[in-house]
């Protein structure tokens, strides 16, 4: 075969796979509702969805602020959250968190053990990102420890009344959980902690 074709079909078949991994990998609508867009996406070779939520709220920077990393209050807004606890404070902006975690029957419950690192702070933006740390502390009893979990917070103060949320996360949940299960749990849970976190701030209203 002509060198220069040989060289045309390379270049041709490169193309293609960049321009279907950056499709497969492209954010995409999975729920709009209520003031809330949950997105998701492929990660790499994991059979497990990135998500990410969006939403906007009545509320100062400050305030959103106060409620994510209001360790206790955390089970008042997170989606299926039943407990946290703070394991340690490194810094202002470095703490490690226990969150323990209600599953349906059959599925045992699971805890997480998150990093969370202060990325950027102004007054109009905030972000902050979250890592799982399994090994931290030892395996408890009658909790299932998830293995992996990458998450960020990112708040902006859009104007003097309203703040842009967004959250971002790609978890596995560890244990015998059907893939198809997980993934939908992974558009869910971020929806239902959103519209928690806007059902509170429009009753400060």
């Amino acid at each position: 075969m002509n060198r220069t074709i040989t060289l045309s079909i390379l270049a041709v078949l490169a193309l293609s796979s960049s321009i279907l991994y950056a499709y497969n990998n492209s954010w995409r609508l999975v729920k709009d509702a209520e003031g809330i867009k949950v997105f998701n996406r492929k990660v790499g070779n994991s059979p497990l969805n990135e998500s990410k939520a969006i939403t906007i709220v009545k509320a100062q920077i400050n305030e959103v602020y106060d409620m994510v990393l209001g360790i206790d209050n955390i089970p008042k807004w997170m989606f299926k959250v039943s407990r946290c606890e703070m394991l340690k404070q490194e810094s202002d902006d470095t703490f490690f968190v226990l969150a323990e975690i209600d599953a349906p029957w059959p599925i045992y419950d699971r805890d997480l053990i998150l990093r969370f690192d202060i990325t950027e702070r102004s007054a109009t933006k905030i972000s902050c990102k979250l890592t799982g740390v399994p090994d931290y502390i030892k395996p408890r009893e009658n909790f299932v420890r998830i293995p992996y979990y990458k998450g960020a917070w990112h708040w902006t103060q859009l104007n003097t009344n309203d703040v842009e949320i967004v959250q971002q996360s790609h978890i596995d949940p560890g244990g015998a959980i059907p893939k198809w299960l997980a993934n939908a749990a992974s558009s869910e849970a971020p929806f239902n902690t959103l519209r928690n976190m806007r059902n509170i701030f429009a009753e400060q209203q």
